[in-house]
């Protein structure tokens, strides 16, 4: 039971940073480009000389947004890893306590509620 509550610790630890980091602002950023490379690829009025030039352009973007949200999400685990090597012995006494449906569905229980509760007084 102890390393439950671990787990649940860190998904509270986890939704409080989840607020913080620019997860909207990054996906924005991706989707966004990637309309704008899907514009440029079908239409006609375009050339392929110019396709060929801002296409890469478009690729770097992506590319470096597609690694900040692989390090948004690492960030986001560091809680978890951090309970998982202090308290319950390494990350795989972790990986099998959070594998429990139990378990999972307490988190997302948890975040939900954290994440609503944390937002309404937050604006309210």
């Amino acid at each position: 039971m102890p390393s439950q509550w671990v787990i649940y610790v860190a998904t509270a630890i986890a939704c409080e940073v989840a607020l913080h980091l620019p997860f909207r602002q990054t996906i924005e950023t991706m989707l966004g480009t990637l309309q704008r490379s899907m514009r440029v690829i079908v239409s006609k009025r375009i050339s392929d000389h110019w396709k060929e030039t801002v296409l890469p352009v478009y690729s770097i973007r992506l590319f470096k947004a597609s690694i900040l949200f692989l390090a948004l999400i690492a960030v986001l685990l560091m809680p978890f890893a951090a309970g998982g090597f202090l308290f319950l012995g390494g990350i795989k006494d972790l990986a099998v306590t959070m594998a429990e449906w139990p378990v999972i569905a307490t988190m997302t229980a948890l975040a939900c509620v954290y994440l609503w509760l944390r937002v309404k007084f937050r604006h309210g």
